[in-house]
């Protein structure tokens, strides 16, 4: 079972398998990208007991703008804010300290 939860632990919703819950956490961020803050999939076992790490939005969106100010088909890349940024640097930390 894959549950998307929030940054309060809060289970907003349950999906069988990790496709579809993955599927869904795109579609809410996609919708309020500041979601991808908060919100994340967490895989549970059978008596419901969070197992493996926490799947996370993409932190680089990658799109494609064509405007007066662009020339056609370049890419433009959205930075990953502070808040992310911070916990790519601890999860690269603990990796450190895991090795």
């Amino acid at each position: 079972m894959f549950g998307i939860v929030d940054s309060g632990g809060n289970i907003l919703a349950w999906y069988d398998d990790e496709v579809g819950a993955r599927g869904a956490l795109d579609r809410m961020v996609e919708a309020e990208p500041a979601a991808a803050e908060y919100l994340a999939v967490i895989q549970f076992d059978e008596h419901g007991y969070p197992v493996g790490d926490a799947i996370l939005p993409p932190r680089v969106k990658v799109t494609i703008e064509h405007s007066q100010w662009l020339r056609s088909g370049e890419v433009v890349i959205d930075e990953p804010s502070a808040a992310q940024a911070g916990a790519l640097d601890k999860n690269r930390n603990q990796e450190l300290v895991d090795a």
